[in-house]
């Protein structure tokens, strides 16, 4: 079994980091807070499954199990669509 970690820790650039972490929890978010969280949140498991370790220790999750992952949202976008919001 293989597990995918998708966490705002791993969003490089600190103010998006910042933005989605200070993001309200809410049952009645906008949809457009809610679109963005569900884009990052692919675009975090997305990069999870094909990226490989840091330490280049093996090949990504992805390659090991064989799979073709299609590109979905980019974790840059949803930053701007945060940044809009603000």
């Amino acid at each position: 079994m293989l597990t995918v970690p998708v966490n705002f820790d791993f969003i490089d650039d600190p103010a998006c980091r910042r933005r989605f972490r200070n993001m309200a929890t809410s049952w009645t978010l906008p949809v457009k807070s809610i679109d963005t969280l569900l884009a990052a949140g692919e675009a975090l498991a997305v990069a999870g499954l094909t990226a490989a370790p840091r330490d280049h220790s093996r090949p990504s999750a992805a390659a090991r199990l064989g799979l073709k992952v299609a590109s979905g949202p980019i974790l840059a976008t949803a930053c701007e669509t945060t940044a809009q919001a603000d």
